[in-house]
């Protein structure tokens, strides 16, 4: 797992990583400060952006787009609309373990207990 200051990642394989922002961050910040990343390990594939602690457990929390060992590019960046179950796992089991970053967002109390409740079924 690499970490920074406002981000999580989480590599998978060769071509797929999950990163989740664990500080209050607008997405084009984060995708900028994740092209430095990927410039340096020269990654292609897909990316997978959670953004809950800024968005909350809404239709604007994930996002994806492709990175082809140069970069991200803003414009190709969407919101999924359909989430698959591995994904939804993979935060999951983050968030379980780092329930502290659900803090560090702009969640309100009732939002991050939901989050927690829904978390501990």
């Amino acid at each position: 797992m690499i970490n920074s200051n406002i981000y999580d990642v989480i590599r998978f394989n060769n071509n797929f990583i999950y990163v989740i922002a664990n500080t209050n961050v607008l997405l084009s910040e984060l995708i900028s400060e994740v092209n430095s990343d990927i410039i340096r390990e020269q990654f292609q594939g897909t990316i997978v952006f959670d953004m809950i602690i800024v968005n909350g457990n809404n239709k604007r929390r994930f996002f994806q787009s492709f990175a082809d060992n140069d970069s991200i590019k803003f414009k190709n960046v969407e919101i999924m609309n359909f989430v698959p179950s591995e994904i939804i796992d993979i935060s999951n089991n983050y968030l379980r373990k780092h329930l502290d970053i659900l803090n560090q967002g702009g969640l309100s109390q009732y939002e991050i207990k939901k989050i927690k409740d829904s978390l501990a079924n």
